[in-house]
């Protein structure tokens, strides 16, 4: 009896592998599920409200062509910044009237690229072909893990053409949308072209997709947000539920949240499922080629853009957001190792207070950014390289329910003050709180608009001093400091808090002080 029982689990698990777990692996887990119901908070967005594109946020495709070398599903050549030719990215990236748009042109003259089309080979093996459309695609400068990834867009609607907005990283890939010629039964239907977003997973070439067909969205702009964490992934479209695909599952094959998994407990993982930081990428393609489907593949689609499809067509976004959520806690960091920096990664680290110090040093390349509820202190030892991003913000609205210190000491950061060394011209800074170690005072502090700030004589050549608002901005500057008291009247900016920071250019340290203007 015990081995039918265990042959009928076999049975029922592999019929629901096939329709509905994309590639299932029996496991037993260790350690019971791990729920995280704490906020979201605003990693990293960008509003496009410029007129050119954010390349601190932004990269570029180093190539022409980038993946599908054989061009069986795609031949554009995109805007690029270092292969054959270069084309200007502005050819096919725009920024104006506060959104992005990805243009795909076909162009006058076909471009005579040359790309690289086999990485296996030594030398590399390279190609040159003639490509009649150009296009572009942008990548995120950092990775990001689990969170919340949003877009605001309205896609382009034309046979041939391919908008996307999806997550890649190390094999693996979130789809938040894709939108393509839809073949119904081998009959190419022009009316499903904007109506079918398809919502994939792709892990090391196994991909795992859903349709769900809703109204024309090249008419209007639409929202389209993806939510992943450690047990599940759910795509929603304008704020409605659309997907939902979770990492393990039941031997009979129902799905589990994080409230659902137990130690000791046998599920199926869904090894499809992703679980590396990826990068945020937008593109708009170009189809190419012939479909084989129906019986034995006799019925052939052409997928190429026709007489019909719009030039130039854009992938129009009016922003691009992702949000992370909280850890709440107390949280001191003496050695760079307890940050685990990346270059590669987006390093946050939230609490309700933030201690840094000791052996942190944050790297040029790389980036940290400390967002506290109550408090920041930033004790001796931290440093930031020149060409790193460092900012550190206090958020009185994070970790609402967990409970603060009641008192804070004096001298730390008030809850609506905020500093960044980001773009500072330093070679190396070591923060350093209040006036020790410098020959510097601030004062009255508070103060009522006059802010007065006095140097020891004989330094000023080694000096740089910047203003810094709640929201992290330069407001005021001076690079060439000739008087040895400074009067710097705040009643221009409104009342509120502020950072001065003095960089002492020879020593390589900072002077960092808070500043109420009440």
């Amino acid at each position: 009896m015990k081995k039918i029982t265990v042959l009928l689990i076999a049975v029922l698990t592999a019929k629901i592998v096939s329709g509905q777990i994309c590639s299932g692996q029996q496991i037993v887990l260790t350690e019971d599920g791990q729920c995280d119901y704490n906020d979201y908070i605003l990693e990293f967005e960008d509003n496009f409200d410029g007129n050119s594109l954010d390349l601190s946020k932004w990269v570029l495709p180093y190539q022409g062509v980038l993946r599908d070398f054989n061009h069986t599903l795609e031949k554009q050549w995109y805007a690029n910044t270092g292969n054959t030719p270069i084309i200007p990215i502005y050819n096919n990236i725009e920024i104006s009237n506060g959104t992005l748009k990805l243009n795909a042109k076909k162009e006058s003259s076909p471009i005579i690229g040359t790309y690289i089309s086999n990485f296996s080979t030594n030398p590399w093996t390279y190609s040159t072909e003639s490509f009649d459309y150009s296009s572009a695609q942008i990548a995120s400068k950092y990775k990001f893990g689990y969170g919340k990834y949003e877009i605001l867009c309205k896609i382009p609607k034309g046979k041939g053409l391919w908008p996307a907005f999806w997550l890649y990283g190390n094999g693996d890939e979130i789809d938040v949308f894709e939108f393509w010629n839809e073949n119904t039964a081998c009959i190419y239907d022009a009316s499903k072209l904007s109506k079918v977003p398809n919502m994939t997973i792709h892990r090391n070439n196994q991909q795992c997709g859903t349709d769900y067909t809703g109204p024309d969205f090249s008419q209007n702009f639409h929202t389209f947000t993806v939510i992943w964490d450690n047990y599940k992934i759910e795509w929603y479209i304008d704020g409605s539920l659309r997907r939902k695909s979770t990492k393990f599952y039941t031997l009979l094959g129902q799905s589990l949240d994080c409230d659902g998994v137990e130690a000791l407990g046998h599920y199926i993982i869904d090894k499809i499922f992703p679980r590396e930081p990826m990068n945020i990428i937008a593109n708009l393609a170009i189809q190419t080629g012939n479909e084989k489907c129906g019986p034995l593949g006799l019925i052939t689609i052409d997928n190429n853009p026709d007489s019909d499809t719009p030039f130039p067509s854009s992938l129009e976004i009016e922003y691009i957001r992702y949000y992370k959520q909280v850890t709440c806690g107390e949280v001191t960091a003496t050695d760079v190792n307890q940050l685990n920096l990346s270059n590669d990664v987006y390093n946050l680290v939230t609490g309700i207070t933030i201690t840094v110090g000791g052996n942190v040093s944050v790297q040029s390349g790389q980036q940290l950014e400390l967002v506290a509820r109550d408090e920041i202190v930033l004790s001796a030892g931290l440093s930031a390289e020149f060409g790193s991003n460092f900012v550190a913000r206090i958020d009185p609205t994070i970790c609402a329910g967990e409970r603060g210190m009641a008192n804070p000491p004096s001298g730390s950061t008030s809850k609506d003050s905020t500093f960044s060394l980001t773009g500072l011209n330093s070679s190396k800074a070591n923060i350093t709180e209040g006036n020790n170690n410098f020959k510097i005072k601030t004062y009255p502090n508070p103060n009522n608009g006059i802010l007065l700030v006095e140097f020891e004589q004989n330094v000023l050549q080694n000096y740089e001093l910047y203003l810094i608002n709640a929201e992290g901005k330069v407001i005021y500057s001076l690079k060439s400091i000739k008087e040895y008291k400074i009067e710097i009247n705040l009643t221009g900016f409104g009342k509120g808090n502020y950072v001065i920071t003095v960089l002492d250019t020879k020593n390589k340290n900072a002077f960092v002080n808070k500043i109420i203007y009440n």
